[in-house]
């Protein structure tokens, strides 16, 4: 009967331990964070594009493109580059690259570098989209779910 009560014992200690050790919690926001990396592309008027990759390993493009509504030509664009981090449906992107697009050629040229421009995102996914809002750093508007679509 001893035996029983060890047994019975060491089996409730071992479930009781297994139980408390694991909570679905936990892989939530790693899950959302895995969902974010990519490359995602969003459209302005369509005179102006922007397209965000952000990577696995946390590092973040930005492309700015904006095109002549007349002719379709590109008109303006810039790239930046940098770090993001990922916390409670919120983006953290520290830029420390810009780099001028060259219009005539199309290709970028010019770089600066910048001892970190920061800016805050909040996110969240709808219809396999992702909004984005906070400060637009373009032309200081505050962006209001603007739609990015994976590629």
């Amino acid at each position: 009967m001893k035996k029983w009560n060890i047994w019975l014992l060491m089996s409730l200690f071992v479930a009781a331990f297994t139980l408390s050790a694991c909570g679905d919690d936990d892989d939530e926001p790693k899950a959302a964070e895995n969902e974010l990396v990519g490359k995602w592309e969003s459209a302005l008027y369509d005179a102006t594009t922007y397209a965000l990759e952000l990577t696995a390993n946390n590092n973040v493009v930005f492309d700015y493109r904006m095109y002549s509504g007349e002719t379709g030509e590109l008109h303006a664009g810039y790239q930046k580059k940098g770090t993001y981090s990922v916390k409670d449906h919120e983006i953290t992107v520290v830029f420390t690259q810009h780099t001028y697009l060259d219009i005539e050629t199309g290709s970028y040229g010019r770089t600066d570098t910048s001892t970190g421009e920061t800016y805050k995102y909040t996110y969240r996914f709808q219809d396999g989209k992702l909004l984005i809002s906070g400060h637009d750093d373009t032309n200081g508007a505050e962006l209001s779910d603007r739609v990015f679509v994976k590629k």
